[in-house]
């Protein structure tokens, strides 16, 4: 079985991204990946985390898939528990 690029990850992230936005519409503030693929220190079957934020009161529970060879963990959280700075 063979991973996943860096490149690849990225560009699933970003499908992922179009989907969530497509889904949840203006709910969604926020769709950003994080962990070793954000650092670009990702390996061929690391799995692709990414974190969304929704408006308060919209965010759905978290979900993980198995995606193109690899997990994906979706993270969602609303507004009012992301520190601002």
């Amino acid at each position: 079985m063979q991973g996943m690029t860096h490149d690849e990850r990225m560009a699933t992230a970003a499908q992922l991204k179009d989907r969530i936005i497509s889904r949840y519409g203006d709910n969604v503030l926020a769709v950003f990946v994080t962990s070793s693929t954000a650092r670009g220190l990702d390996l061929p079957f690391s799995d692709l985390e990414l974190t969304v934020v929704h408006r308060d009161g919209t965010a759905p529970d978290d979900r993980a898939y198995y995606c193109r060879r690899i997990l994906v963990e979706i993270e969602h959280s609303e507004e009012s528990r992301i520190l601002l700075v």
